[in-house]
């Protein structure tokens, strides 16, 4: 067994090196040679051994810490100070670390590996970057230090905390490191080395970077490498896209109008209701510096619309795509990936086998053998991988021979493949064919599923059919022989690729179609249940993990309802659309939920259950009553109570109670507290044993008490509410009683309690991974920071809730930031401050028709043009916002009230201007005139 050792390690390359290359042939020979020289002679001094070289990146082991940066610094001074030439500069990024490492035939393997190489990649040319561990071992009188933070990188758990290195003679300032700490992306974490492949990477970057070519596909047979380089690709390129690098896979879509909506939501966008997600997309991306990632763009041929949309609505932003064929779009570049060459299938095919096999070595005389069997595997790396798999079992000589009889065997029977797809085929075939028959059965089996899977999801499914009584040990088994792969970053889920999944498929439709259908059929019933089971959890404390699991099986669950729909099964269809409306809503997927609600209710008279089709327009009116046309929410609402209604059972009663809720919630939101408290005692009556419609309806009581000002009532009716909430467990909910708790308690006068009541709220939208109502709440501690004199807090709490508010153009929270931000302002007499918020939120209350925020900002003009020494106009003002208040129905809360009279007060020796109708319906535009001057 190998012993661990105490190593430090110095790894270096130089930046942009390709381009120098290109430019300077001649030049660059010298110059690396000299560079080499440097390298090597001053390692050499401090007994430093230079173990690897990768073109002109070093790798050096030191025994000593203090060693190792003795050299680093030495080296840079020594670079810094050459004449180059021609070049003009040579700029070598430098990293350290060290730790426990294995030495193995003149290698070394180990974290600090892993970690210095990415730490040198995350650096700039001239910087010198050193982890703390190795920091810790040397004396801080060598030289000073620039803390860095902590940063993560891809496909390593823990941060890293770097510092990079100060001293005399080299250069200090540098841009930001490019770390996955730096920049925003989504990308899945790499669980495997990358080999070969690199004069690919640095050609796709430079189409990116330096050519601004805005769509690059990578086109390439089934497992030739596509994916993996573009994600390597967009790891290396992070620090180049400051809005962020998103990445979409195409396969687990069940249809390509799910593409929009899937990037929206990976970009951490809400859903708006009144704008398509190509919509909001392009306004997001309009002009950001961000890459778009779509891996396997095949699946759907209109995906290459959506890109088109995409690219021409949007400024700077970029797309690399991966497909088996070209999107045919005029801005399109096309990067055709050629096989790996002989000597990167053997570099991949070792390393690979390494993992199969942790002694495994090629002795000299298999040299020509792991090259021949190499030539036959035709550069294809998956086939390389699968192969390399099967030396835990199998020689050398054994899997060359056994491979060169398959390939002759396929390539009589399928003439039509390419030459390279019939290697990948026959290695797949091969390797299937090495397994034992349980193995098969389970292998065939899991090409049901969409997408990854977890432990409990094959067991249920495939077991029982697949004749498989210990799952977990055959699935291990197939991951061992390279057959599945484990998901990065969710734990125990298993993923298996596309072209392996693709053979599982047609090999068990061809072989056993009555098995495939079987599978199909529990697997559909599977998710079904999962559904149904998490949509009880969806209310309770489990709340959160059920989220996750769900968003996991997005596309399984896709699957399972498409295969309902297409057998015709559409009570489990619908009861599965059921089953997820809360979790759309939550996770703001309305588009999706909306979309297949109305496949269903297209069908609905071939669903015999009419409670079942009442519970489709109940979902159907909760998806749709913030949308763009609430109208038909009300439409679907009182089409599930006309099913319901006069029925004597306990489901119809419990759908009527709930439809009538939502009409009172639609009632509220026109305005209508009359309608809406109509539909909640109506609600009320029906008599159900049911904590949560009653918690609700106890909360939209107060609610509408809230509105109307009558606080006294509406606190008890949320301390009701509350008490039901906490006890289920309901954390979304219990968020939203504590925000109307706060705000009663605000109308009070009780500010401690308020502040209390939305510091909880906040905490709860926070830990659910709710930005929008998390922000609102901070605009509640905003308003109660303005009224208790603490006027910084309150602006930095106002600051932090805009950036969300704005990233999602919620405008009624954008002007309710704004609004108090302008108050803040005025408090500590800064007019100027107040001016620009006020000419926003006056424009922004116009263009939405909102009345409540428009006689806001005119209460907070008069106060702007009292200190502006304009008292005429802020009579004016005051003036209007009475008479707009009296026909919208609106009243000043009792400190606001306040204020007003203050002004008033010192505004008694203003004569007032008698103002026609007509001159207050168009007065804003008037104050937009004051508002407008210098």
């Amino acid at each position: 067994m190998t012993e661990s050792v105490l190593r430090f390690f110095l790894f270096s390359d130089i930046e942009g090196s390709t381009p120098l290359w290109e430019r300077f042939p001649i030049a660059m020979r010298h110059t690396l040679a000299r560079h080499d020289t440097i390298f090597r002679e001053t390692a050499l001094s401090q007994e430093g051994i230079v173990f690897k070289t990768v073109g002109d990146a070093f790798c050096i082991v030191f025994t000593n810490a203090e060693a190792a940066l003795t050299t680093a610094v030495a080296v840079q001074r020594a670079l810094h100070n050459e004449d180059w030439g021609e070049i003009g500069s040579l700029r070598v990024r430098i990293a350290l670390h060290g730790g426990e490492v294995e030495e193995r035939d003149e290698d070394y393997f180990g974290m600090p590996l892993n970690r210095v190489s990415r730490m040198r990649d995350a650096g700039h040319g001239g910087q010198i970057l050193v982890a703390e561990a190795l920091k810790q071992q040397v004396r801080s009188d060598l030289v000073s230090w620039r803390d860095m933070g902590w940063h993560r990188f891809r496909g390593i758990e823990e941060p890293e905390h770097i510092f990079q290195v100060v001293a005399t003679g080299l250069p200090e300032d540098f841009p930001t490191l490019k770390s996955e700490s730096s920049h925003p992306h989504n990308l899945p974490s790499e669980t495997t080395s990358f080999v070969g492949r690199l004069a690919d990477s640095e050609k796709i970057q430079g189409l990116l970077v330096e050519k601004k070519v805005r769509l690059v596909t990578i086109t390439g047979l089934g497992g030739s490498g596509k994916s993996r380089l573009a994600l390597h690709c967009a790891g290396e390129l992070l620090w180049h896209y400051p809005e962020g690098i998103w990445y979409v896979d195409a396969i687990p879509l069940a249809r390509s109008d799910e593409f929009a909506s899937t990037l929206l939501h990976s970009c951490g966008l809400v859903e708006d209701p009144k704008k398509s997600p190509l919509q909001q997309l392009c306004e997001h991306f309009r002009t950001a510096s961000a890459l778009l990632i779509l891996d396997g763009a095949e699946r759907f041929e209109e995906l290459a619309d959506e890109i088109a949309v995409l690219l021409k609505g949007t400024e700077r932003l970029q797309a690399l795509v991966t497909s088996r064929n070209l999107l045919y779009l005029s801005m399109e570049h096309e990067y055709s990936l050629e096989p790996l060459t002989l000597q990167e299938s053997v570099v991949l095919f070792t390393e690979r086998a390494q993992q199969a096999r942790q002694n495994f070595s090629v002795a000299q005389d298999e040299e020509g053998i792991l090259g021949a069997l190499c030539q036959q595997l035709e550069g294809n790396p998956l086939a390389v991988e699968l192969a390399a798999a099967q030396v835990r079992s199998h020689s050398l000589d054994a899997i060359c021979e056994a491979l060169a009889q398959r390939l002759t065997v396929l390539a009589s029977r399928m003439r039509d493949l390419h030459p390279r797809h019939r290697s990948l085929r026959a290695t797949i075939d091969w390797s299937y064919q090495t397994l034992s028959a349980t193995e098969k059965q389970l292998f065939l089996g899991l090409s049901c599923f969409t997408d990854g899977f977890s432990i409990g999801a094959a067991q249920a499914v495939c077991a029982e059919i697949c004749h498989v009584s210990n799952v977990l040990e055959v699935l291990v088994n197939l991951r061992d022989k390279s057959l599945l792969r484990i998901r990065p970053g969710e734990g125990e889920r298993y993923l298996l690729q596309d072209s392996l999944r693709e053979y599982g498929a047609q090999l068990l439709e061809s072989e056993a179609p009555t098995l495939a259908r079987q599978l199909c059929l529990r697997h559909a019933e599977h998710f079904q249940q999962q559904v149904a089971d998490h949509a009880r959890e969806l209310r309770g404390p489990g709340q959160k993990e059920v989220l996750l699991k769900l968003e996991s099986d997005a596309a399984n669950i896709r699957s399972a309802q498409e295969f309902f729909l297409v057998s015709g099964s559409l009570e489990a269809a619908a009861r599965m659309v059921v089953g997820l409306w809360r979790f759309w809503e939550t996770r703001g997927w309305l588009r999706e939920g909306r979309a297949r609600i109305q496949r269903l209710l297209e069908r609905r008279t071939e669903i015999g259950d009419s409670l079942l089709v009442a519970e489709l327009f109940l979902t159907a009116g909760r998806l749709e009553w913030n949308g763009e046309d609430a109208s038909l929410a009300v439409h679907f609402l009182e089409q599930c109570v006309a099913l319901c209604r006069g029925k004597e059972n306990v489901s119809a009663a419990q759908l009527e109670r709930t439809a009538r809720t939502v009409l009172g919630m639609i009632a509220y939101s026109w305005g209508d507290l009359h309608n809406s408290d109509t539909h909640y005692e109506a609600a009320l009556k029906i008599s159900l044993n049911d904590p949560h419609g009653e918690a609700a309806l106890k909360m939209n009581l107060g609610i509408n008490a809230l509105s109307r000002g009558e606080f006294p009532r509406a606190l008890p009716l949320f301390d009701e509410a509350l008490v039901i909430r906490q006890a289920i467990g309901d954390g979304v909910r219990e968020a939203q009683v504590w925000n109307c708790i706060g705000a009663g308690a605000a109308g009070l006068g009780d500010l401690e309690r308020a502040k209390e009541a939305f510091t909880r709220s906040l905490a709860l939208y926070e830990s659910r991974r709710d930005p929008i109502h998390a922000a609102h709440a901070r605009i509640n501690l905003g308003d109660i920071a303005v009224r208790k004199g603490k006027l910084q807090e309150a602006q930095r709490t106002y600051k932090i809730a805009l950036k969300t508010l704005r990233e999602t153009e919620d405008w009624r929270g954008i002007i309710a930031c704004l609004l108090g931000q302008a108050q803040a302002a005025l408090r500590t007499e800064k007019p100027d401050i107040a001016l620009p918020l006020l000419r926003e939120t006056l424009a922004l209350s116009q263009r939405n028709g909102y009345r409540e925020s428009l006689v806001a900002t005119l209460d907070l003009v008069a106060w702007l043009s009292f200190q502006r020494k304009h008292p005429h106009r802020a009579f004016e003002a005051l003036d209007v916002s009475d008479t707009l208040r009296k026909t919208y129905g609106l009243t000043r809360l009792e400190f606001q009230e306040q204020l007003v009279g203050e002004l008033r007060e010192m505004l008694s020796n203003e004569v007032p201007a008698l103002l026609s109708v007509a001159e207050t319906e168009f007065f804003p535009a008037k104050v937009m005139g004051w508002l407008s001057e210098n």
